[in-house]
């Protein structure tokens, strides 16, 4: 069966129910009230389409003053707090039978970062890992891991 083209183009699923998308595959999943699904945004200033009940907004990225750079918009960083509050939110969803649909602008830093970080966090994978997991499932993905606050690279 071929999946529809949205869904090659938009969105792919990395894990059985979780899916790492564009803000296209949000706005379709809401438009089209799919059922069974929760749409987490993890852009940290969510967009006006964002700010709706359907979705829940979980940025990856925080204030922290001399934070930033290395490609990461300046004074900005994930920090652990922020990618397990999203892994959280990714466990709790799936708990409830929800498909999950993680979404960031394009769907290839943000969004990717945080999937990344669930699998390392719930699977068992190593960061590098995890990554390679990502980028294998959803081509294009770019990795940020050096927009990550230095806790995260730690065990």
């Amino acid at each position: 069966m071929t999946r529809p083209a949205f869904e090659r183009e938009w969105m792919h699923e990395i894990a059985p129910d979780l899916w790492c998308g564009r803000w296209e595959a949000a706005d379709w999943i809401v438009a089209t009230h799919q059922p069974r699904w929760a749409v987490v945004c993890v852009l940290e200033q969510p967009r006006d389409e964002d700010r709706r009940p359907e979705t829940i907004c979980r940025p990856t990225l925080v204030y922290r003053k001399g934070a930033g750079g290395r490609g990461a918009p300046e004074n900005w960083v994930a920090t652990r707090d922020s990618l397990d509050a999203i892994a959280d939110t990714i466990d709790e969803q799936l708990e409830r039978g929800n498909r999950v649909l993680v979404h960031c602008g394009i769907g290839a830093e943000r969004s990717p970062m945080a999937v990344a970080w669930w699998l390392a966090r719930t699977r068992g994978f190593d960061l590098d890992r995890a990554y390679q997991w990502v980028k294998a499932m959803r081509p294009g993905v770019i990795d940020r891991r050096d927009w990550m606050a230095p806790e995260c690279l730690t065990p």
